[in-house]
């Protein structure tokens, strides 16, 4: 048994030599835009103008849920406005370029 140790760890230090010394993968296309034919990346006045403009469009499709319960009035965000927003800010990024 401790023969058998001794081997494997013979192997894994005479292999961690050569592992190290090897160059790191670079990704052939860029993962966030910005490559060599398109153009920059977003801004982030880019994304701020989407993102308020998918906000006002969702919550107009999809307005708060209000519910008087006993004189109570409650307001419930519309489950749908998630999945909405996040679509209009994808639609809203394609017309910019992104």
């Amino acid at each position: 048994m401790r023969n058998v140790l001794v081997v494997a760890a013979t192997v894994v230090l005479s292999v961690l030599p050569a592992h190290a010394q090897q160059q790191p993968v670079q990704p052939q296309q860029p993962l966030y835009g910005g490559g060599s034919g398109s153009g920059p990346g977003p801004r982030l006045g880019d994304t701020q103008d989407c993102r308020a403009e998918a906000r006002r469009q969702a919550e107009a499709r999809y307005p708060p849920q209000r519910i008087n319960n006993r004189g109570r009035e409650m307001t419930f965000e519309n489950p749908n406005l998630f999945s909405a927003e996040t679509s209009f800010f994808q639609d809203c990024m394609r017309r910019k370029g992104f």
